[in-house]
Order: structure tokens, then sequence, then C-alpha cells
């Protein structure tokens, strides 16, 4: 009764008559299972080896009262690839639990990533701009965060936006994940994270274009998961994913990067400095 309610809990019946005789919003709160959403919902089952499941994919695409958050600042999130094949580049713009814009395209060259990233974080200011209040200080596309894959070419791209002073943090998919009880690296991680995100209600994927929610749908119902002998939440690798639905997730990957908890603030290092003999000598007489 305390867990949190989920975008796939129903409400029965969804409206109740009071004592006064009005119709008002009622019923208790039910969880489906995966029998009631297969023959009563028409929906694929959440149950099963998947990250995500249509139902709670489904509920991110309806319509949805844009809410923003005015202490957040927008975010991006890149996935660079080899730019041949089946690998895409992909880029991710959200404000607060809003998905506002997404870009792919089959490139590798890290000045055309560079210049797409400066787009979208021009078009994410100018959208955070005509929404805030008019005293407040319009916000520098330059402090749009954006989260990045640090492979290959993402270092190349890492390295051309902190020339530009663009607020840019480096993510390791193989590095370790700040849960490591729970998952074996921070790619894991990250596709739990969101998904329970979109569980939750706080992911939503309305403004996008239709042809980018069916790739998304696709890649993100795609990915499979297992326990390792730790115990641990293993997310399958990218190549098994290719040989399933002919290409790398590289959007699912971008997504996740944009929903990604950056941190929020700059960490400060103290270098403490050792005093000349002669000031220690003089530090201990004092004591004496």
């Amino acid at each position: 009764a305390n867990e949190p309610r989920r975008v796939t809990d129903i409400q029965w019946p969804c409206e109740v008559i009071d004592d006064f005789g009005q119709v008002v919003p009622g019923g208790a709160w039910y969880r489906p299972g995966p029998i009631f959403q297969a023959r009563c919902q028409g929906l694929w089952p959440s149950a099963g080896d998947g990250v995500w499941s249509d139902p709670v994919f489904s509920a991110t695409c309806l319509p949805h009262a844009d809410r923003f958050d005015y202490l957040q600042v927008p975010q991006i999130g890149c996935d660079t690839a080899l730019g041949k094949g089946e690998d895409f580049f992909a880029a991710h713009g959200r404000w607060g639990s809003v998905s506002l814009v997404h870009e792919t395209s089959n490139t590798m060259d890290p000045v055309q990533i560079f210049a797409a990233l400066k787009r979208i974080a021009q078009y994410l200011a100018d959208h955070f701009n005509e929404r805030k209040h008019k005293n407040e200080a319009p916000l520098d596309p330059r402090a749009v965060r954006i989260a990045i894959d640090d492979d290959g070419v993402g270092n190349a791209v890492l390295a051309l936006l902190k020339r530009e002073k663009y607020s840019v943090f480096a993510v390791g998919a193989g590095c370790r994940a700040s849960r490591e009880q729970s998952y074996p690296n921070k790619r894991s991680e990250l596709w739990f994270d969101v998904a329970d995100r979109a569980e939750l209600g706080l992911l939503h994927l309305h403004c996008l274009d239709k042809p980018t929610v069916r790739r998304l749908r696709q890649q993100l119902l795609a990915v499979r998961w297992s326990l390792n002998a730790a115990g641990q939440r293993v997310v399958e690798p990218k190549d098994k994913i290719k040989e399933r639905i002919g290409r790398s997730p590289d959007d699912g990957d971008a997504l996740n990067l944009a929903y990604y908890q950056l941190p929020t603030a700059a960490m400060s290092m103290v270098t403490m400095t050792a005093r000349p003999k002669r000031e220690r000598a003089a530090a201990e007489r004092g004591r004496r």
C-alpha cells in the first residue's frame, strides 16, 4: 500500500457516486498481472526478461500536461557510434520528465555530431527561455547539460564541446555502477534506472514524432537481461540485440544518457601542501 504508484496501475471503478449524488473519481487501485494485461488490456505482459515492457512504454506516449520544472536545466544524451552498418549517432533532449527532441544519423564525423549537439542545445535553451519568468536571466545554450559516451568518437566530440565551454559530462558504459551489488557496470544500471523512472510516470515521449517513437519502442522492448553468479542484473550485449532487430539500440542508449542523473554541482578538490621544515619546527615549539 505504501509503494509508489506505477503507470501500469489501474483504478476501478474509474468513477463513483458520493453521498451527495455527485460523480467523482474513485475506486480502488489495482496492479494488473500478466494474464489481465494480455486478455483484458490487449498488451504484452510486463512480466518476463525484458528491461522495458509494452504497458510501461505505452504509458509514456499518452498525452501529458507539460509541467516543466524551472529549477532543472535541460539535458541531452548523446550516443556516438561507428557510423557504419547498423550503428548510428543518436541524441535525445529532455527538460525535466518530458522528452522534446531526438536526432539520429549514420555518421561518425565529430564535427557533424558537434554541430548537431549545439543545435539541440540551442533548441532546448530557446524552449526554456520562452517559458521562463520575464525577470529571470535567459538560459545560455552552453549551460544545457550534455551526457555523452566516452568511447571512440565520443572523446573527440567531448573535446570540441569543452573547448567551447559547454556543460558536458563523459559517461563510460563499462565503468563501475553506483550500486555495485545490483549491477556489474554502468550500462546495465542506466537501462534499469530509466525503465524504473518510466514505470513511476517520470518519463514522457508524447512530444516526439511518430517515427522516433516507433524506433524507440522497437529498441527498448528488444533489450533483455539476466542474473549473473553474483546476483546482479546484467543487460545483454549490443551484439545480441543487433541480431534480433538488425541494428544497434543507439536511440535507446541516447535516451538513457539524457535521463541519467548527472552531478548537480562540480566537485572541488582541496590540495594540502606540506609546510617547510622551519615552519613545522616553529609550530612544534609553540605547542610546547
